[in-house]
């Protein structure tokens, strides 16, 4: 599963800061590992930043640390590119995608695309 975090200004530091618990409260649930369930966390803006892959934790403590240090970088919502980001990136065997596993991908967002014609 990825989730793909709005880290845009509309969004704001503090709506971003409750995204990342949200993510950590989802990812607690969960038996974490290269057999079991794994995540993946990426934040945009005008830039996109894959702030891991699949692959990158095998417990769900070290995952929750892992979120709990993700920054914000703010700038303009561009969604298309960590949508474009997470197709041809996120679930590549290399980064832990397996064939046998549903791909989720889960977008938090404030608002529309500053792309909107390339985010449909």
């Amino acid at each position: 599963m990825v989730f793909l975090l709005d880290a845009s200004y509309s969004e704001g530091s503090t709506n971003f800061k409750k995204q990342l618990q949200f993510v950590e409260n989802f990812v607690s649930q969960f038996n974490v590992g290269p057999d079991a369930a794994q995540f993946s966390v990426v934040t945009f803006a005008t830039s996109v930043h894959n702030e891991f892959y699949l692959n990158a934790y095998s417990s769900s403590s070290a995952l929750v640390s892992a979120i709990q240090k993700i920054p914000y970088r703010p700038g303009s919502t561009y969604t298309d590119r960590a949508l474009s980001f997470a197709e041809g990136t996120s679930f590549q065997p290399q980064h832990g995608g397996r064939a046998d596993a549903e791909k989720i991908v889960i977008v938090m967002t404030d608002g529309q695309s500053s792309s909107h014609a390339n985010t449909l």
